[in-house]
């Protein structure tokens, strides 16, 4: 082994680390025999290392991709194995950090560094962070279920289901948006469509222009509209005004929700990237969407203080059926 490694025993269903390699000493110190929790402590943030070595103790040899700092991306893989039902190890393999973005601070996706489709580094944030934690969810429900018999923990079973569908789609679309089927589109009805194909709640949608069309791909523009209206739902409070409004050469999409801090405007079309507990695919599919259109895309302050996504279109159209 050529990573850092610790060595734990398991008894009363508790881990307990009982030695590290010199590797792990020298990056992370002496950990002495002290809980695994207690030494996960001192190195991850997420996944919880509580709960990771309480699952540890179970027998649990996944691996899990790990954040040891306050970012969003994972930068550390750890992988625990057993050698029997009472000792094991956990390796710690540090992961490649992402690649640096060539338009930090301008808060608009137009180049193909920023849009193109999922790389390695971002597919391995979405197997590992994001499908994790709907897998972690639906596995513990599940075993609970099967030893108590209370199936009412089958719904959130299937409720973890259907995000990891809703992750896996996210993914397909991001690798598979490469042309489009251009024509002229009305836009207010795409969206409207739009609206009507997410869950809106006790969420509004305002439309002010009456008619607006421009040349694309109805069925990925759709895609597009449904993406920034789930945004602005998990963002914007229970209950948010949603509009859409023409500009100059566009539309753009507002809530009157809290908005996006200046400082993470130029991440929100990321892989990967999530304020919250969202996928962090859903504006990363805006901005691939927009891009196969030549198109450009910025979020700034909205009317209402909220946040406000500006698309530009260059080749705007008569209006015609979709």
């Amino acid at each position: 082994m050529t990573d850092p490694t610790l060595s734990f025993r398991v008894a009363d269903g508790r881990a307990t680390v009982v030695g590290a390699d010199e590797r792990f000493r020298t990056r992370y110190g002496d950990p002495g025999e002290r809980r695994l929790s207690a030494v996960l402590a001192e190195i991850l943030q997420r996944p919880a290392p509580a709960t990771l070595a309480r699952e540890i103790a179970a027998g649990d040899d996944d691996d899990r991709y790990a954040v040891t700092d306050d970012g969003d991306d994972p930068d550390l893989l750890v992988r625990p194995t057993h050698d029997g039902p009472t000792s094991g190890r956990v390796q710690f393999v540090d992961l490649p950090s992402p690649p640096a973005r060539a338009d930090e601070g301008t808060g608009e996706t137009t180049t193909e560094e920023t849009v193109d489709g999922l790389d390695g580094e971002a597919v391995a944030s979405v197997l590992g962070h994001d499908l994790r934690n709907p897998l972690d969810v639906a596995k513990a429900n599940l075993r609970v279920a099967r030893e108590t018999g209370e199936t009412e923990r089958l719904a959130a079973v299937a409720d973890a289901h259907d995000r990891i569908a809703t992750i896996v789609d996210g993914v397909l679309t991001l690798a598979g948006a490469n042309g489009i089927d251009a024509r002229p589109v009305d836009l207010v009805a795409v969206a409207r469509r739009a609206w009507d194909a997410v869950a809106t709640g006790d969420a509004r949608l305002r439309v002010a222009p009456s008619s607006l069309s421009a040349r694309g791909d109805p069925a990925a523009l759709e895609r597009l509209f449904e993406n920034l209206f789930r945004n602005a739902i998990e963002h914007a409070g229970p209950a948010p005004t949603v509009r859409m409004v023409e500009t100059t050469d566009g539309f753009a999409v507002e809530d009157d929700g809290p908005g996006v801090p200046p400082a993470a405007r130029d991440r929100v079309f990321e892989s990967g990237y999530s304020g919250d507990d969202g996928t962090g695919l859903g504006l990363a599919i805006v901005a691939r969407i927009v891009a196969v259109h030549d198109w450009s895309v910025r979020v700034t302050d909205g009317t209402d203080a909220g946040a406000r996504f500006e698309v530009a279109c260059p080749s705007l159209a008569a209006p015609t059926d979709t």
